[in-house]
């Protein structure tokens, strides 16, 4: 893994996947430690009428609590907030979240697109952007917004995805600051140490 030095400062954390996301979900989010004070939001694709089953299958493996997002309510530390099923979820610059029911992006609502670039412009550099496996190409615009405003981007290695289009997709617009395996991404995240401080990544 590519070296990252320790004055880069990550206050919070989104991450977009779909098909083969739980999977990946499952090994990706204990790695939050509670010594991080970290806030993150996630948006998987999920059928409109589908149960979010991610705070049930992770919640009790996590440092951090898991929840499904609610709008209005205000992004703590040591909290990931997934999208509810059938709404975007947004990252708004005061420190809120916000739910819509606008028009699908790529087909999909949640739309990993709408909660990348929304965190892009209300986070800037201290928001690191990690896009997982997946089959359509939501994200990736996202991701790249992220990188133009200075966030730290990851991009899961097409070869370690269960569905690779996802991460293709991204790297065919612009080059990320890492392409990791899930088990890279988990380290990666569990070395973000108290104040978003990176430390021991090699």
């Amino acid at each position: 893994m590519k070296n990252l030095t320790s004055s880069k400062e990550i206050n919070v954390i989104v991450i977009g996947t779909s098909s083969g996301g739980v999977e990946a979900l499952c090994k990706i989010l204990p790695s939050f430690k509670k010594e991080s004070n970290l806030s993150c939001a996630v948006v998987i694709h999920l059928p409109a009428k589908g149960q979010n089953l991610i705070p049930s299958l992770i919640g009790p493996d996590s440092d951090f609590q898991i929840k499904e997002a609610e709008s209005g309510e205000k992004i703590l530390p040591h909290t990931i907030y997934i999208a509810p099923s059938d709404y975007h979820l947004c990252m708004e610059p005061n420190g809120t979240l916000s739910l819509s029911s606008e028009e699908p992006v790529h087909y999909s609502r949640p739309a990993i697109d709408m909660l990348f670039e929304s965190a892009a412009y209300a986070y800037n550099k201290t928001l690191l952007g990690i896009l997982l496996t997946g089959s359509s190409s939501d994200g990736a615009q996202g991701l790249k917004t992220i990188k133009e405003l200075g966030g730290t981007t990851i991009v899961q290695d097409p070869k370690d995805s269960i569905f690779p289009i996802m991460p293709q997709a991204a790297l065919s617009i612009f080059e990320p600051d890492y392409v990791l395996s899930i088990d890279e991404i988990s380290s990666f995240i569990s070395n973000i140490a108290y104040k978003g401080r990176f430390y021991g990544t090699t």
